[in-house]
């Protein structure tokens, strides 16, 4: 989806369009970043409860690397 919304951002003519789908790209970027930072929270959470170690950040941050 996200290669499909880059391809319309180069093909497109109109300067406003392009625009609203680059915003629209910016959001759903955050979106994803906070919903994959709500999962590791989530997942400590989880391991807290049934008292055991808690899951290591540096896998989630090499999974979940914010994109650039």
């Amino acid at each position: 989806m996200k290669r499909l919304a880059t391809r319309h951002v180069t093909s497109t003519t109109s300067v406003h369009s392009r625009q609203a789908v680059q915003r629209q790209l910016r959001q759903w970027d955050n979106n994803l970043h906070r919903l994959r930072l709500a999962h590791y929270r989530f997942a400590c959470y989880v391991a807290s409860l049934h008292n055991v170690e808690l899951p290591n950040s540096l896998v989630y941050t090499a999974l979940y690397r914010r994109p650039m």
